[in-house]
């Protein structure tokens, strides 16, 4: 087998014409990022291709394409931010409480998704979500602070109350994971069970479950719309597999 190499005028001429094309699709996104300055240094980069200097013109690239992409970076975390202040406006008008944690706003993932207009969820998966909130929040909350709050009377808890709200917690438990049981027997898989827990019981939002990708979170709230309708079902059959509705 015949092996046909270049010569050095060749390879000089290939190297230059790869990053004569590169620079033009760098100019190209320079002049697409306002206010970024970098034109000079594309000038700058053209002019060491005319001179041959390709390892400068190279370096120099790298470098701009650095620079960009930590614009591209940052206006992205801005676009993030102002997003989160727009949904915390939204959510205050509506009456849903958002706190601070560390340097973050910290939201009801699942509350965040009913207040949202248009809605996307139906009124039975609302309420269905509604529901599953409340059931996991008491199975999940300290008894016997929630025993002392609740006793509104004051005084020692008695045995009888701490007992009633540790067999209440037990009986709440059992519901979650019997809804979890009937969407697992029904999918194959805990994976719709796993993702109402996440954001009807923990608060989680699809955005956050999806690594903040849009276009994936948008695929998360269709499994959640199907998880839902699976646990309104769950929840009808509660009496018949022992459990109180």
């Amino acid at each position: 087998m015949t092996t046909i190499k270049a010569t050095a005028a060749q390879s000089i001429a290939l190297e230059r014409r790869r990053l004569t094309d590169r620079t033009a699709l760098v100019r190209g996104r320079v002049e697409a990022t306002p206010g970024c300055n970098l034109l000079p240094k594309v000038a700058n980069v053209e002019n060491r291709l005319r001179l041959m200097q390709f390892a400068v013109a190279k370096t120099l690239l790298d470098e701009i394409d650095d620079t960009l992409e930590d614009i591209r970076r940052k206006a992205a975390e801005a676009d993030h931010a102002q997003s989160g202040r727009q949904q915390d406006q939204l959510l205050a008008e509506r009456g849903v409480e958002t706190f601070e944690v560390g340097s973050v706003r910290a939201r009801d993932g699942w509350r965040w998704l009913t207040s949202r207009k248009p809605a996307r969820l139906s009124a039975v998966q609302i309420s269905t979500g509604d529901r599953y909130s409340s059931v996991y929040a008491s199975a999940h909350r300290d008894g016997l602070s929630t025993s002392a709050n609740d006793n509104a009377l004051g005084g020692d808890l008695t045995i009888q109350q701490v007992r009633a709200a540790a067999e209440q917690r037990h009986a709440q438990r059992q519901v979650v994971e019997a809804i979890h049981a009937h969407i697992a027997r029904a999918t194959g898989s805990a994976r719709l069970a796993g993702l109402l827990e996440a954001v009807c019981g923990r608060g989680e939002t699809p955005r956050q479950l999806a690594g903040n990708d849009d276009r994936k979170a948008a695929a998360v709230e269709v499994e959640l719309r199907l998880a839902l309708d699976m646990a309104a079902v769950a929840f009808k059959m509660l009496p018949r597999m022992g459990e109180a509705a």
